[in-house]
């Protein structure tokens, strides 16, 4: 089921990247890589396929001189330091959404009695989606132009849903920050916002018949137009180019990401709640502010005392009482502008 993120060879391919614009001898290159010069050639025309430019000379050997545009997946995976997260990477033009796909792939593997432990890790990107989804079922707008992604979690425990999501969030806002240099924060429960507007969204999925396997969605606006963001939410929307002025680098804010998300979930599947306490609070938007929430088919205003990964938001209501509501009860978070 996923073939498509091994459909070339990726050591090769590092090779060629990490030595981009030199000539490097054929028969040298085969034998690198364990392969006849019938083989080789087979593995660059798939590579040439792909959208890489590569030169070949009888006398000079092969190089490489492109690489393909925009979101490839073999520019997000190749060369990709992660121990889990990314090993395998899927990049469609267009899906309904990626958690569809995720749970669709899941589904065909684990109806083919297939090693469930391959796709572990799975990252699946659409370069546009017709119905993308936040929390709670709401609609997403994913035109192109958006890292539109999701991950394929197994054997994780069911009680570390609340903990992915955080992690997720603090991966989104840490990957803004070190491409863009953008202030990113995280708006409870999972948010990530640039200057009060919100950029990018986490959604973490699980089914009943399927305890311990979670899929994690993830929607960042990257190079979306200003323009091209729903007129309903573009006063409360933005992305890291309308931000910036400039286009971003998907790949590189894609690996950025996804090397800061594994990162995080050693310490999610560890039970960490300390660390990640530690490096999420000083992101979180919502200390000390004044919001409103709806849970419980209620609404509540009061001002952020709180914010915990495990116990979630604590408000100081306006009789002075404080109440703290957990991530999965809350439908809807405000900030009161004063």
């Amino acid at each position: 089921m996923i073939g498509r993120a091994r459909s070339v060879n990726l050591l090769l391919l590092g090779q060629l990247r990490r030595r981009r614009g030199q000539w490097l001898d054929a028969n040298a290159l085969a034998r690198a890589h364990r392969l006849s010069l019938n083989l080789l050639d087979r593995e660059l025309r798939r590579l040439t396929g792909r959208g890489y430019e590569i030169e070949r000379d009888p006398s000079a050997g092969v190089r490489l001189v492109g690489v393909p545009g925009g979101l490839a997946a073999e520019e997000i995976s190749c060369d990709l330091d992660t121990n889990l997260i990314g090993r395998h990477v899927i990049v469609e033009d267009e899906l309904t959404s990626t958690n569809d796909e995720a749970w669709r792939i899941i589904r065909a593997v684990d109806s083919e009695g297939a090693d469930v432990r391959e796709n572990d890790g799975l990252v699946i990107v659409a370069l546009r989606q017709s119905a993308g989804r936040g929390r709670r079922g709401q609609a997403w707008a994913s035109p192109e132009g958006g890292l539109w992604m999701s991950v394929v979690l197994r054997a994780l425990r069911p009680a570390r849903q609340s903990m992915l999501t955080m992690a997720a969030a603090v991966a989104v806002a840490e990957a803004v920050r070190e491409t863009t240099r953008l202030e990113a924060r995280i708006r409870w429960p999972n948010d990530v916002i640039i200057e009060g507007r919100k950029a990018a969204g986490v959604l973490v999925e699980t089914q009943s018949a399927s305890p311990g396997l979670y899929v994690l969605g993830i929607g960042v606006n990257v190079n979306v137009p200003a323009e091209r963001l729903p007129a309903e939410v573009r006063t409360a929307a933005t992305s890291l180019r309308a931000e910036l002025g400039r286009e971003v680098s998907a790949v590189e804010f894609a690996r950025c990401l996804l090397g800061r998300l594994d990162g995080w979930y050693h310490y999610v599947r560890a039970g960490d709640v300390d660390a990640l306490n530690a490096a999420w609070r000083p992101l979180a938007s919502t200390l000390g502010q004044r919001i409103k929430l709806s849970a419980d088919g209620r609404k509540f205003e009061g001002v952020v005392v709180e914010v915990d990964l495990v116990e979630g938001v604590s408000l100081r209501l306006d009789g002075g009482a404080v109440r703290t509501f957990r991530s999965e009860e809350v439908s809807l978070v405000e900030l009161v502008v004063q």
